[in-house]
């Protein structure tokens, strides 16, 4: 099954090159693994996972806030998802959840405005997609 979420990736997960650059808006599912593994890649995977182990030790300490801090983050725990599902070897898997199609979006829109800007651009922006306070208020 190939649904369109929207692509220009080929097989090994490079982005292909048009005349002009735009922002991606569409992959299929079956680029969601590759897509993914670039993000993790550009973006660096630890930073979800010790996000997503953080607010799993805040919701052990208050559980009133499970609904409201999984809702809050819900990128970074489907982003951790993946690197779990692919580190298990189901990357397969990656393209059946549909809950994932939300974060997989983020991960290709951010791949795609990484890729059109500037080298000073794009380092920030891989700074601020990762959460680094201090990239934050900085003009791109």
């Amino acid at each position: 099954m190939n649904k369109h979420i929207g692509s220009s990736f080929d097989e090994e997960g490079v982005r292909e090159e048009s005349h002009a650059p735009s922002l991606l808006t569409e992959i299929r599912t079956s680029d969601m693994p590759a897509v993914y593994q670039r993000f993790a890649d550009v973006v660096r995977d630890r930073i979800w996972a010790r996000r997503v182990e953080k607010i799993e030790e805040e919701i052990k300490r208050h559980r009133f806030l499970k609904t409201y801090l999984c809702a809050e983050n819900e990128i970074a725990f489907s982003l951790n998802r993946c690197r779990e599902l692919i580190e298990r070897g189901a990357v397969d898997a990656v393209a059946n959840q549909s809950d994932l199609y939300a974060a997989i979006s983020f991960a290709a829109q951010s791949l795609s405005m990484i890729d059109m800007a500037t080298p000073v651009e794009a380092k920030r922006l891989c700074k601020r997609v990762a959460g680094d306070d201090r990239s934050k208020g900085k003009d791109f």
